[in-house]
């Protein structure tokens, strides 16, 4: 049991970060492929490191007396490159799961502000789709871009788009088209 167990945790570590990879690819999503890549690369290095203890500390070591220091050394470098290795890879993750946070988190402010715009027009209208776009740099990305489709019953408001423009502006702070 314990051994299909730590196959099973094995499996759930891995699989679901590299099928987001796939899903990334196919999409045409590099920062999320990236991002699943390397969370499958610090689920991959923690599993080694965690089997390179389990087993020193299960008593595998060289038979042989002459070989111990020698295993002992190999075993600390590896330890300390697998370290140094997840503690780097997750610096780098964290960094891109921020900016997704800051990113939802925009989009979130951009939705509301297009929602109070509407409400506040007095305008019969419904927000029926919303895109941000943002800037083409991999990280620290802000939007530069907001695209809002509406429903409405008549069948021109300029005042309304002056409205929304000005309300995202505000909600994210800096001038979009």
């Amino acid at each position: 049991v314990s051994s299909a167990l730590v196959g099973v945790m094995i499996a759930v570590a891995l699989i679901p970060p590299a099928a987001a990879v796939g899903i990334g690819i196919a999409w045409g999503e590099p920062v999320a492929s990236l991002g699943s890549a390397v969370l499958v690369m610090v689920n991959l290095l923690s599993i080694n490191l965690a089997a390179l203890v389990v087993l020193r500390y299960s008593g595998y070591r060289p038979t042989n007396w002459f070989q111990l220091d020698e295993a002992r050394g190999a075993t600390i470098r590896r330890v300390a490159i697998l370290v140094v290795a997840i503690v780097l890879l997750s610096v780098f993750l964290g960094g891109v799961t921020y900016d997704s946070f800051r990113g939802a988190a925009a989009e979130e402010r951009v939705r509301e502000a297009t929602d109070a715009a509407v409400q506040e027009s007095g305008v019969e209208a419904e927000v029926i789709g919303l895109e941000v776009n943002r800037s083409g740099t991999f990280l620290l990305q802000h939007p530069v871009g907001v695209t809002v489709t509406l429903a409405v019953e008549d069948r021109d408001h300029p005042r309304l788009a002056e409205r929304i423009d000005r309300n995202v502006e505000r909600a994210v702070d800096r001038e979009v088209r």
